[in-house]
């Protein structure tokens, strides 16, 4: 992978206009004038500064990893690290004669599969206050026995899923018909629950005590990005039945020097705790003046002000009146429905970014974008859509008022072209919250058979092709992958030529 990267940027000749080993320090508003950036040379151990008219933030969604505070935690003596750390800790980590993985993620299945494959005594914790173990899936789903990664690009199955940006593919009545007639409804929740039996029965969760604490609690409905595939040389499972992966669903209560201790009274012995427990959503740099991050659209625990909060409740009763079958949100601890249960759901606002790309606030400035904040599927498609979008948004060849006046005929406060950004990213983001409470979509998108519409609205965007199959048939059963967006930022080259 890294091969290909070195060779992709000496292909396109980006690499002269990389600098390594710098680290951005903080990156200073100049309102129309651009941006200060303020950079640290780590090998030189010299600072520097660069003046930008215009900035795009592409360091994603895994700069900073998130690691838990645990009461404790400074009289531990075993290894404690985050999942990043586990190739560099390898040779200290097989050591071990008892590993604890912290977490219900696909990265804790790979931790805890590649010591326990091992033959390592590896212990499983997945809190019992959170929304249980992730779905990992067999490569192979429904009973017609489709590679899963194909469909959920495949047109006519994102139908199967409530969407609010999704009319930019020309079949909005189509998603009509499944997501506001009563039959439609009805056809779209039987599509779930056979998708969800058959990932199950799959994975044969019932068929012993230990693997059914790893059946999810949750539909895959509710998921989002976190459905993951498994992709290891033997079964994940046999290693749970023979107990060399032991479960524990419990919370953590406290360590000390040799155990984990569990707030059901069971103490762990563990020489090392491995925390594949996720990351920061913010980005890891440093925005100026102090105060700017809720202009940026960054996530905030701060409460919204009072037009803000009005304009998404307006979204939510939107939201919830195209698609009333969210209204049934599943709860954190299915053990307890309190209000506790969705407090995941609550705390803070998610990112809000216009088509997840653009603060509404730099909308007329057009001075920054923010690239690959968004969890999906097939990032190499949504990477190179996003790149083009942003080019044409930056460069002033994008007609925002443009894009939003057929979505937008409803806002809050007027119809200017801010108002209408702002309502058309409340809408979004807020769907996101809606869709994926079991996923990401309360800190930021988080999108599976999302992924395929949000691809088709950039394209629509740029006024490009988005039914690209060349038949109806093709367009709505043959899944798309990234050979049907080869040659794209040519297209939009000849199309932006040819407007010249």
């Amino acid at each position: 992978m890294h091969q290909y990267l070195c060779d992709y940027a000496d292909h396109f000749k980006v690499r002269e206009h990389i600098r390594l080993d710098v680290r951005v320090e903080h990156a200073e508003c100049l309102g129309s004038d651009g941006w200060r950036i303020t950079t640290r040379d780590r090998s030189l151990q010299k600072d520097s500064t660069i003046l930008a008219k215009k900035l795009v933030i592409a360091t994603g969604l895994t700069s900073k990893p998130s690691v838990p505070q645990f009461r404790g935690r400074e009289h531990y003596e075993g290894l404690f690290m985050h999942a990043k750390d586990m190739a560099a800790q390898d040779s200290q980590l097989i050591k071990a004669r008892s590993i604890v993985v912290l977490g219900g993620g696909k990265s804790s299945y790979d931790a805890c599969y590649s010591y326990a494959s091992r033959g390592i005594k590896v212990h499983m914790i997945v809190r019992e206050s959170g929304y249980g173990p992730v779905l990992v899936a067999q490569p192979y789903a429904t009973p017609f026995k489709i590679w899963l990664e194909k469909l959920v690009f495949t047109r006519f199955l994102t139908w199967l899923n409530p969407c609010s940006w999704s009319t930019s593919d020309g079949f909005s009545l189509v998603q009509h018909l499944f997501h506001g007639t009563i039959i439609g409804r009805f056809l779209v929740f039987l599509f779930w629950a056979i998708l969800r039996d058959d990932a199950w029965s799959l994975n044969r969760y019932d068929e012993h005590p230990e693997t059914r604490k790893l059946k999810p609690r949750t539909s895959p409905f509710w998921i989002g990005n976190t459905l993951s595939i498994m992709n290891y040389p033997t079964d994940f499972f046999d290693l749970v039945r023979t107990g060399q992966i032991q479960v524990h669903v419990s919370d953590v209560s406290h360590l000390s020097p040799h155990n984990v201790h569990l707030a059901s009274g069971e103490a762990i012995r563990a020489d090392a705790i491995v925390c594949c427990t996720g990351w920061e959503s913010q980005p890891s740099i440093t925005f100026l003046p102090k105060g700017i991050e809720e202009s940026l659209g960054l996530p905030c625990n701060l409460p919204p002000g009072e037009a803000d909060a009005e304009l998404c409740r307006r979204a939510d009763a939107e939201i919830l009146k195209r698609f009333p079958m969210l209204l049934a949100q599943p709860v954190a601890n299915v053990a307890s429905t309190s209000s506790a249960g969705t407090s995941r759901m609550q705390p803070h606002r998610p990112w809000r970014l216009f088509r997840f790309i653009v603060p509404p606030a730099f909308a007329t400035t057009r001075t920054v974008a923010f690239a690959g904040e968004l969890g999906v599927l097939s990032k190499t498609i949504v990477a190179q859509t996003q790149a083009i979008w942003i080019a044409a948004f930056l460069e002033g060849d994008l007609d925002l008022a443009q894009l939003v006046e057929k979505r937008c005929k409803d806002t809050l406060g007027g119809t200017s072209m801010e108002s209408k950004v702002q309502w058309d990213t409340m809408v979004n983001t807020q769907f996101c919250k809606w869709k994926s409470p079991a996923g990401y979509g309360s800190r930021f998108p988080d999108l599976a058979f999302e992924t395929l519409p949000y691809v088709d609205l950039l394209l629509g965007d740029l006024g490009l092709p988005v039914q690209r199959k060349g038949g109806l048939l093709k367009e709505c059963f043959r899944p798309y992958g990234p050979e049907d967006y080869k040659g794209l930022i040519a297209e939009y080259v000849g199309l932006r030529k040819k407007d010249l």
